[in-house]
């Protein structure tokens, strides 16, 4: 298994849990991490615009990320969300080996 991160911005903290319990419970995530509150700045229709956001940021098999994309569309409150993979250069052996055991 070669380990990513999918960068997920959501709504809010318990928007983001429950994307994170289904990815895990489908075995699409092993594991996923939420910071509560960020700001993000985007372009609106006619201004740019700011608002706050949680993060979601979970640890997956990259293989499966078209999966993980599919299903995190289809509950995800967002019409257009943003997921986003960013690849791991290298993770230490023994939680890859967890990882490897936990999507089995």
């Amino acid at each position: 298994m070669e380990l990513a991160i999918a960068y997920i911005p959501c709504a809010n903290a318990s928007s983001a849990k429950y994307i994170a319990k289904m990815m895990i419970e489908a075995k699409l995530a092993v594991c996923g991490n939420i910071i509560p509150e960020v700001i993000s700045i985007f372009s609106g229709d006619t201004d740019v615009q700011q608002e706050m956001e949680s993060l979601l940021l979970l640890k997956h098999d990259k293989a499966k990320f078209a999966d993980l994309i599919q299903a995190v569309s289809e509950i995800h409150p967002y019409d257009t969300p943003c997921i986003t993979q960013i690849e791991v250069k290298d993770t230490n052996k023994e939680y890859l080996q967890w990882c490897n055991m936990i999507l089995e």
